[in-house]
């Protein structure tokens, strides 16, 4: 077993932040929904902690992801309009 989560649940949850759906989240990387959902749990199980808030209507990441995702040069806030 894999220590490091893999490039496309890493992918798939940037896209989560930034499309605010995992239904657009899992078009834009190329997944069926339901796939998405399961690669997400799995990158959730595997690092110990949620990482998006699931309800319907949208699936926004808590702060926790958005802080560690911001680096130099990044915002965890999406740009206005």
């Amino acid at each position: 077993m894999h220590d490091q989560p893999d490039l496309p649940a890493l992918e798939l949850l940037v896209a989560v932040e930034d499309e605010g759906s995992l239904g657009a989240a899992a078009r834009r990387v190329g997944l069926a929904q339901p796939n998405a959902s399961r690669t997400l749990a799995r990158l959730e199980r595997r690092c110990g902690v949620p990482l998006v808030v699931r309800r319907s209507g949208g699936l926004p990441s808590p702060p926790k992801a958005r802080s560690s995702r911001a680096g130099p040069g990044r915002s965890s806030r999406r740009p206005p309009g």
